[in-house]
């Protein structure tokens, strides 16, 4: 299994590579008011309009700790997504006996699916999908919706 590792504050957090569209630099972001805290708002991408999730924000960290520069398009239920994190760091190669499944006391983050090593640090596996709960998928729908309708709108 390849694992996308990348850092958020200091810990780092490792995805299936099949979760990844394709890794960019930060780039300009267009503010969508009346949105939760965690949306930093859209992004442009080859025509696309795609809703900005700030990972450290949805984590309950202070964004103003480190400046996210990457950010990880992915697919979460059939909508573009990008995820903004600090840093992409590596792909690595995990074999299933260096996944330790997470045990009964962190069943709660239903994002983490595993811990690995890696270069003597902790490795928390996770399922992008995993940080959004069925209600805020719904709000990433609407700022996506209301960002497509003002587009098409005649100026």
């Amino acid at each position: 299994m390849k694992i996308l590792v990348f850092s958020i504050g200091e810990k780092d957090y490792g995805v299936d590579i099949t979760q990844v569209r394709e890794v960019i630099r930060k780039r300009k972001v267009t503010r969508v008011p009346e949105t939760v805290a965690f949306v930093e708002g859209v992004l442009s991408l080859r025509g696309r309009v795609i809703p900005l999730i700030n990972l450290r924000k949805k984590l309950g960290m202070k964004s103003e700790e480190v400046p996210s520069n990457r950010i990880i398009i992915t697919t979460i239920h059939d909508h573009w997504t990008g995820i903004l994190v600090d840093q992409v760091k590596t792909v690595m190669t995990l074999r299933p006996e260096d996944i330790t499944r997470p045990d009964e006391m962190l069943q709660g983050a239903s994002y983490l699916v595993g811990v690995a090593k890696w270069e003597g640090r902790l490795v928390l596996l996770v399922e992008l999908a995993g940080f959004l709960k069925e209600e805020e998928e719904g709000v990433l729908e609407k700022v996506q919706e209301r960002v497509e309708i003002k587009k098409k709108e005649p100026q």
